[in-house]
């Protein structure tokens, strides 16, 4: 599967948003995290991502949905809800971050800093 990138270009960012989006029903965390990836770049946060996103947040299970050690994309995908920064998104993140332990917390948050950089 050739995957959608974002292009630097001297006048725009180009790359089709909608092909991004749907990657994230793609079954392979790998493939899903690279879908974020360009999500958080692209800064793509319709109603349907975050709904998208928020629904990913459940696959929290390192035996299934494990990206990389014990991050899953369930993690990348509550740290991209806070990296969007609109209203519903951090909504959303404050309302699932309050239900977690703070184990999966500091995982979240490191995921964040990376993202930021």
């Amino acid at each position: 599967m050739r995957f959608p990138v974002v292009k630097e270009e001297k006048t725009k960012n180009s790359f089709d948003e909608t092909a991004v989006v749907e990657s994230l029903d793609y079954p392979y965390p790998k493939v899903q995290v690279t879908a974020l990836i360009q999500i958080v770049k692209g800064n793509i946060s319709n109603a349907e991502v975050i709904f998208k996103l928020i629904e990913l947040s459940k696959c929290r299970n390192e035996e299934i949905h494990k990206v990389f050690g014990k991050d899953t994309i369930g993690h990348y995908s509550i740290a991209a809800l806070q990296v969007l920064n609109t209203y519903e998104s951090t909504k959303a993140f404050k309302d699932i971050m309050n239900e977690l332990e703070e184990r999966e917390q500091n995982i979240i948050k490191r995921i964040v800093q990376n993202f930021n950089m």
